[in-house]
């Protein structure tokens, strides 16, 4: 930040400009806190947002990781067991040993297939899922939404400086 009198470097937790003493710093009228006069919207206001945005996103929604890798884990285990005991014992008496032992690679390779393609799904589809479950939090809190939006563009316009 920069003092909008002097534009000398002012350290954040000042109050006044050491250079030429004009006040860098304002209660907040939405929370009470000291901030920088000319903010665009209240620091603690977006903090709070964030952090509803963050428990949002990660409230009741398993990762991709359990809804498709592990069931396909889970899936390959039971067909190596069921075909190593089918080969094993030959209790079974619709299914021939090799059947068994073909049940059984194949449950090796699904095993095996399953976690790269985990991890494509993951990345593929894990930004789209977010994005979306982004855009549902802010129509559903429209408050956060606008004060997040006025946070963005602030960053955006501090940055272009």
């Amino acid at each position: 930040m920069t003092c909008p009198k002097c534009n000398k470097a002012a350290q954040a937790e000042w109050l006044f400009c050491p250079f030429c003493q004009n006040p860098l710093k304002e209660k907040c009228p939405e929370c009470g806190e000291m901030e920088w006069i000319g903010r665009i919207v209240c620091k603690s206001l977006v903090d709070e947002a964030r952090t509803k945005q963050v428990e949002y996103l990660k409230q009741g929604t398993p990762d991709l990781f359990e809804k498709t890798v592990l069931p396909m884990i889970v899936l390959s285990a039971a067909m190596i067991l069921f075909g190593a005991y089918v080969s094993e014992y030959h209790k079974v008496a619709w299914i021939t040993k090799t059947t068994a032992e073909i049940i059984t690679v194949v449950g090796g390779l699904i095993g095996c297939a399953s976690i790269p393609a985990g991890l494509l799904t993951e990345a593929k589809f894990g930004v789209r899922s977010e994005a979306k479950k982004r855009q549902k939090f802010l129509q559903k809190f429209p408050e956060y939404a606008e004060i997040l939006e006025k946070a963005k563009s602030a960053e955006a316009e501090s940055s272009d400086e």
